[in-house]
């Protein structure tokens, strides 16, 4: 396979009027004007972002982007799984390395805990490791140095600070793989690939429709019959976690 020079294509006569519109689009504007208000880029906030260390923000950082990047838009274990791994970092003592540091997961994915979510992070892993083992040529190009500097990025953001919502913060770093990625979707078959991107917009959809904050469909009606319901009433009931008892736009 040819080696692509993608620098050759662009038109760089674009660049200068592109540098402000990547600028307006960034979180530099927001960086300044926590600066400016607080004293800090990250904002009022930003003690309970750092960790004991930069190291802990590092390893316990990683896992949270993890963590958040491959739940499911609808994750039926929720429930059974979220208090058993709250008390097992309580009793490591992880928060107090790092106090921002959670597992949570509910059964409906939720947009302050949102990421890339568990199709498109594993088509984008399946890329990847296909592209290494099979085209290690690849990372010698342009390709692999990307990769580096997503790295190189996401490591350096992860030792400043690390909010709650980092998989959805900081999933920005994981687009640099996709230029890797890509070589591994190439040694798939079409009709393998196809059904992925068939199956990451579907699970988008999923999402769309049942989100909490704008959900698509009469949630609060099916709180209400919940409610009612001497079996599942417990559902309604369930603070916290549980996507019907959050605050919903639907039905208002």
């Amino acid at each position: 396979m040819a080696p692509s020079k993608p620098w050759k294509s662009f038109q760089w006569r674009w660049l200068p009027g592109l540098i402000p519109v990547w600028l307006l689009c960034s979180p530099v504007l927001s960086w300044m004007l926590n600066h400016q208000t607080y004293g800090n880029w990250l904002g009022v906030e930003v003690a309970s972002f750092l960790g004991k260390s930069p190291v802990w923000n590092e390893l316990l950082g990683m896992v949270m982007t993890v963590w958040q990047g491959i739940q499911p838009p609808v994750n039926p274990l929720a429930l059974m799984f979220n208090d058993r791994l709250q008390q097992g970092i309580s009793e490591l003592g992880l928060n107090l390395r790092m106090p921002t540091f959670s597992l949570r997961c509910s059964p409906i994915s939720m947009v302050d805990g949102a990421s890339l979510g568990l199709v498109l992070s594993t088509l984008l892993a399946v890329g990847v490791v296909l592209a290494v083992r099979r085209n290690r040529q690849a990372l010698n190009l342009w390709r692999g140095w990307t990769v580096v500097a997503g790295v190189a990025g996401y490591g350096l953001a992860l030792s400043q600070g690390v909010p709650g919502a980092v998989g959805r913060s900081f999933c920005v770093f994981l687009f640099f793989a996709v230029p890797l990625a890509m070589v591994g979707w190439n040694s798939l078959r079409p009709q393998v690939l196809r059904a992925g991107l068939w199956l990451c917009l579907c699970s988008s959809l999923l999402s769309l429709v049942l989100t909490p904050e704008r959900s698509l469909w009469p949630a609060r009606r099916a709180q209400q019959a919940l409610a009612g319901s001497p079996r599942f009433g417990w559902l309604a009931k369930k603070n916290g976690t549980l996507y019907i008892g959050a605050r919903t736009g639907a039905n208002r």
